[in-house]
C-alpha cells in the first residue's frame, strides 16, 4: 500500500494526484527552479504543510511521551505482580491457573478473532494503522510519527 502511494507520488504519469510541469522544451537542466520542481508534487504538498506539521510534531510528542511513561509504568506493575505472585504460590499461599492466564491474554492478543495470533494479527493492526494515516494529511500523519519517534525518545 505505501508503496503504490510512493509510486503514485514518484511518476508524473499519475494524472489524479500529480500536476503535470508546464512544457519547457530547450531549457537547459541547470535552468530549472524551485517551482518547476515544486509542479511534480502532489496537489496540496508544500502549498501550507508547515502548521500542518508542527501541530501534528506536537501532538505525536506528546503522545509518544505519554505512551512511553505508561509504558514504563505497566512494566513496573507488572513484574512487581508477577514477583509478589510468584513468592505467594513458592509460599503455598495461592495457586496460579497460568492455562488460565495463558488463554485470557491471546484472546485479548487476538485482533481478527480467528483463534490464533499470527500473521495475520499484525497485517489486521498494521492495516488499521496505514487507515488511520491515510485519512489524515500527509502533513499531519508525518509530523505526528517524527513527534512520536522524538517522544519515545526522550
Amino acid at each position: 500500500m505505501i508503496g503504490m502511494v510512493f509510486g503514485a507520488l514518484l511518476s508524473c504519469d499519475a494524472m489524479s494526484i500529480a500536476r503535470r510541469p508546464k512544457s519547457r522544451k530547450g531549457a537547459a537542466l541547470a535552468a530549472i527552479t524551485v517551482d518547476d520542481l515544486k509542479s511534480y508534487l502532489p496537489i496540496g504538498v508544500g502549498d501550507d504543510m508547515g502548521p500542518a506539521l508542527g501541530a501534528g510534531g506536537v501532538v505525536g510528542f506528546c503522545s509518544g511521551k505519554a505512551v512511553k511513561v505508561a509504558g514504563e509504568a505497566v512494566m513496573l506493575g507488572v513484574g512487581t505482580l508477577f514477583i509478589v505472585s510468584s513468592v505467594l504460590q513458592k509460599a503455598g499461599y495461592v495457586t496460579i491457573n497460568y492455562h488460565k492466564i495463558e488463554k485470557d491474554i491471546l484472546n485479548v492478543m487476538d485482533l481478527n478473532k480467528d483463534g490464533v495470533v499470527d500473521k495475520k494479527d499484525y497485517v489486521f493492526l498494521s492495516d488499521k494503522a496505514q487507515s488511520v494515516l491515510a485519512d489524515n494529511s500527509l502533513g499531519t500523519s508525518g509530523g505526528f510519527a517524527a513527534g512520536f519517534a522524538l517522544g519515545l525518545k526522550m
